[in-house]
């Protein structure tokens, strides 16, 4: 089957997003917060598109190092204490207020990485960010981890894959479904060889209290079977002599409902480019890459 040509990128420059497709409008995150009672300045926007501000904040007054200090640093002791901090939704859209979306989105996600920090694999969060004396309750803050963004050039060992596997378990055993699991950028390669989970956004838990839960757990079974796929996926991608699978296994893995997700997911996304496009947000190749804000995990696997 004969492939159009690539389409080349074009020369001329892109332009940021209209406020209307930024979660802060026409704000940027704030350049110091105070965490739980700490200064901290931010050094870099990872990320800004509709739904959230990422950035990284350094400790903005370096103490006397402290027991206190080290969980900054995921146990790895450093001059430099670091964290992320997300801010969410707050713009709003043609008028519609959406601040209240932010809040809940910070409130699930913190949610999520609470539940979650006895296994040790995702960043410990921080409560009570403020910027000028005003609590930020649409924002969730977490350690930084000195890790790369998995791809197809990570050096990975052997036990990579068997701990994502494990953390996967975990989480739905609790009736938690990570669903972003298709993401590459969501999972780091940790300085420690092993994986940590990033990015609660659309993660889903079960009810804890009936009929709720009853009523739910379908959708957690479909979710749940997703994150398999999809953890099978990267195996079979990265690592396949030590999965023993191949391309053609991966049907067995495969849920029909993503089959017809991607029947109506990939028309949305195609159109959603050519939004962007025409926007002047991104070149005509539509890529993200393009883009002034795009995610950091997909500006630096595009400039390698």
């Amino acid at each position: 089957m004969n492939r159009p040509a690539p389409q080349a990128p074009s020369s001329r420059p892109v332009r940021p997003r209209p406020p209307f497709l930024r979660a802060l409008g026409r704000q940027e995150p704030p350049a110091l917060i105070q965490v739980e009672g700490r200064s901290w300045a931010l050094e870099r926007v990872f990320k800004h598109d509709s739904w959230a501000a990422t950035a990284l904040y350094r400790i903005a007054q370096r103490t006397t190092t402290t027991d206190d200090d080290a969980p900054f640093l995921d146990g790895a002791p450093g001059p430099e204490p670091a964290l992320v901090c997300k801010f969410n939704r707050q713009a709003t859209v043609f008028g519609l207020p959406l601040a209240w979306l932010g809040r809940l989105l910070a409130r699930r996600e913190g949610w999520f990485l609470e539940s979650l920090a006895a296994t040790g694999r995702v960043p410990r969060p921080h409560r009570r960010i403020t910027a000028e004396g005003r609590l930020l309750c649409h924002a969730v803050a977490h350690d930084f981890v000195d890790g790369e963004p998995l791809s197809r050039r990570s050096h990975l060992d052997d036990r990579f894959f068997p701990a994502l596997r494990e953390l996967l378990e975990q989480m739905h055993a609790r009736g938690l479904a990570y669903v972003d699991l298709h993401k590459m950028e969501n999972v780091l390669v940790g300085p420690d060889g092993l994986p940590w989970l990033i990015d609660f956004q659309v993660s889903f838990a079960l009810a804890r209290r009936q009929p709720w839960r009853a009523l739910g757990r379908p959708l957690f079974e479909l979710l749940r079977s997703g994150d398999v796929y999809h953890l099978m996926k990267h195996w079979i991608r990265l690592r396949p002599e030590q999965c023993g699978l191949g391309p053609e296994d991966l049907d067995r893995y495969r849920p029909r409902w993503i089959r017809w997700h991607r029947r109506i997911g990939v028309p949305l996304r195609g159109l959603r480019r050519q939004l962007l496009v025409w926007l002047g947000v991104r070149d005509p190749s539509g890529h993200a890459h393009s883009e002034e804000f795009a995610e950091d995990a997909i500006r630096r696997r595009h400039q390698s």
